[in-house]
């Protein structure tokens, strides 16, 4: 009986209809026409979250970080203590405003209710007197008139407009996510009125058309509910949550694929908007380490929970002497320290250095590493040696070891990190060239 019903789940509606007038006609029509019409409905209700409120939801997000990354470049450009980080600065605060109107723009096309639209006008109010400020500090710091621009920055109607457009853009967040619940909420309704009008039908009809038509009904409804599961848990933002009967030959089962492509689309722009802000975030950091060993500690820090790093180790690189020198490194013991000095071409790392080239081990045998705490000790499932390089100059070599297999997204948040890394290396490897840093650099256990 099992085998035979899920049989019958993966049928087209067509042949359920022919199978049900055999049993009564009436019956199999009407669950028919409703079964239509409510893929109908439910496919339109899934299109309508996705294109107003998933893809504003996203929009809303990227106008919040867009907005962020102005305020925190601002003040990392003012705080620069050098002419490259305040470059740097700067261009990521003028790549931010070029972004922020295009993202508002798309934000706005997808605002339905007008307490929305007012809230975005009033945000883009009060991002127009912010952006004013922002461009009052730019010309003190033009100036060289820095020690005003921090004035005017900490000052308190300079943080007070600040706040005010924060609140109006989390005002837009907060209604286009009770939106979103609101549509869900639709969609279970259209779920449960079908089910209400399938129980009617089958139980008007006579007992021989009752028994195969609960079972019509059942082929029908179980996977609309499982698919609508889904849908709501898509909906309140769980990504990863698998799609049902994606696989099935019939009319649920392109809707299914349908759903599949629209996750796929919105797990990629999460994935897009977790690195850029990680990113963002770890890069921040590294631009204000005044050390080595403060640069090492706060790169590894900043990474390891994002790519659930067990082990780490940095070195750098020494071209005349043609080796390299511990900086600093992650959860090392006693019985896995890494050597404070190798040779180009010694070992992994060191053949790293001389070819320039990344080395990913996937799956390492259980003697090559052990990521080790005082509680157990574990395989890693990925050992990654990459070089840090800037204009094809090698400034260092990192050694990382992986709790989990190492992933796109770890391997692209990598990709945007490693370029600040080797630009902070860069900048203390000239300072301490000229004096301004210790010459020594003592290696780290």
């Amino acid at each position: 009986m099992p085998t035979l019903f899920a049989a019958l789940e993966k049928q087209t509606l067509k042949v359920k209809l022919v199978l049900g007038f055999t049993s009564l006609l009436l019956i199999a029509f009407g669950i028919g026409l409703e079964s239509l019409y409510n893929q109908r409905m439910l496919n339109e209700t899934i299109q309508l979250i996705y294109n107003q409120e998933l893809l504003g939801l996203a929009r809303g997000k990227d106008v919040q970080l867009d907005y962020t990354l102005i305020g925190r470049t601002l003040r990392q450009a003012i705080i620069a203590t050098d002419a490259e980080g305040r470059e740097s600065a700067l261009k990521q605060l003028s790549k931010a405003r070029e972004q922020l109107p295009i993202h508002i723009n798309e934000l706005r096309a997808r605002l339905v209710r007008e307490e929305t639209q007012v809230h975005l006008a009033s945000f883009e109010e009060a991002l127009a007197i912010y952006l004013q400020r922002v461009d009052e500090a730019l010309q003190l710091m033009n100036r060289d008139q820095t020690p005003e621009a921090q004035t005017l920055v900490a000052s308190k109607r300079f943080q007070e407009i600040g706040v005010e457009a924060t609140r109006r853009l989390v005002e837009v967040i907060r209604i286009k996510e009770q939106a979103a619940r609101e549509m869900a909420m639709e969609a279970q309704q259209i779920a449960d009125r079908a089910l209400w009008l399938t129980s009617l039908l089958v139980g008007s009809g006579l007992m021989l058309g009752m028994l195969f038509g609960v079972l019509v009904s059942r082929a029908i409804r179980q996977p609309l509910d499982r698919l609508r599961a889904a849908v709501v848990q898509l909906s309140t933002g769980n990504l990863d949550h698998p799609v049902p009967h994606a696989e099935d030959p019939n009319e649920l089962g392109e809707l299914a694929r349908a759903i599949t492509v629209l996750q796929t689309g919105a797990r990629q722009m999460e994935t897009q908007r977790w690195i850029k802000t990680h990113s963002a975030t770890v890069s921040g950091d590294l631009q204000m380490a005044a050390t080595f060993s403060e640069l090492s500690q706060k790169f590894f820090s900043g990474v390891a929970p994002l790519i659930h790093l067990g082990y780490g180790a940095l070195y750098r690189v020494e071209e005349a002497e043609q080796r390299l020198y511990l900086l600093g490194g992650y959860a090392h013991l006693e019985l896995a320290d890494p050597q404070p000095e190798i040779a180009f071409g010694a070992g992994l790392v060191g053949q790293c250095a001389l070819e320039g080239q990344a080395i990913l081990i996937h799956d390492p045998p259980a003697s090559y590493l052990r990521i080790r705490s005082t509680l157990a000790a574990s395989v890693p499932c990925t050992i990654a040696i990459l070089p840090v390089q800037r204009n094809k100059r090698l400034l260092a070599v990192l050694e990382l070891a992986t709790l989990v297999p190492h992933g796109q997204a770890a391997q692209t948040l990598l990709d945007n990190v490693l370029p600040f890394l080797a630009v902070s290396l860069e900048i203390l490897d000239r300072s301490r060239r000229t004096g301004h840093l210790s010459p020594p650099i003592p290696t780290e256990k």
